[in-house]
């Protein structure tokens, strides 16, 4: 399987943390999140102009569903926030212990 990072995600017996690489991931994470944003902030604009040109049942089932999956991608954008959090939680961990 694929990691973020192009890589097989098999590791080795190595341990420890490459910590200039999870850095890098937390960044790309960090991207991703703020895309994910920007991305949720067009489909919620476009959902509004939706609604000024679609009236009726349907319409209404359709806002309805977006605004249940509108929560589900903020929750999500508040998900890689805390993973993003956490890493650099770890990264500092893992540099303090080095020196």
């Amino acid at each position: 399987m694929a990691t973020i990072d192009g890589g097989s995600g098999g590791g080795g017996d190595k341990k420890g943390m490459d910590d200039a690489r999870v850095k890098d991931i937390a960044g790309r994470l960090q991207k991703a999140k703020a895309d994910l944003a920007a991305a949720k902030s067009d489909a919620d604009a476009a959902a509004q102009r939706l609604h000024s040109a679609w009236h009726g049942p349907d319409a209404t089932r359709f806002q309805g569903q977006w605004k249940k999956e509108s929560n589900n991608i903020d929750q999500c954008v508040l998900d890689v926030t805390a993973m993003v959090k956490s890493l650099n939680a770890d990264i500092a961990e893992q540099r303090a212990a080095s020196n």
